[in-house]
């Protein structure tokens, strides 16, 4: 069986005269090491709001320990600590506020338009500035 080396093979494929650009990209095809167990990290899964969602209030209706419930789905303890702090913390804040996501969304939209009339606005002042000083 063939796996991904450590830190000290990569600098054994280094000192053999690798670019280190281009060793970096292809460090998996030069660093296999029969009989080594891979120390390198598998590139986690990206998740949507709604996912993550999803497995907090799983988890939270699981009764589960969090160690158990991440490793069954492939998640970081650390990671999923946060997206049910963040999660957690938005509910408080809406109940607090009582201000909707959609209502921070809907003023965000507001601004944006507002910015967008305001840029024009600078572009035609600007060049009317332009037009009088060669024209005035």
């Amino acid at each position: 069986m063939y796996s991904i080396g450590s830190l000290a093979d990569l600098s054994v494929c280094t000192a053999i005269g690798h670019n280190q650009p281009a060793f970096n990209r292809f460090f998996p095809l030069f660093c296999l090491i029969p009989g080594r167990e891979s120390t390198m990290t598998v590139k986690q899964k990206r998740y949507t709001a709604e996912q993550k969602v999803e497995l907090i209030l799983q988890f939270l209706s699981s009764g589960k320990k969090l160690s158990e419930f991440c490793v069954q789905h492939h998640i970081k303890k650390d990671e999923f600590r946060m997206w049910k702090k963040q999660f957690l913390q938005g509910g408080r804040d809406s109940l607090r506020h009582g201000v909707s996501f959609n209502t921070y969304r809907k003023r965000i939209q507001e601004l944006e338009e507002k910015i967008e009339r305001l840029e024009l606005d600078n572009i035609i002042l600007s060049a009317t500035i332009r037009f009088l000083r060669e024209h005035g």
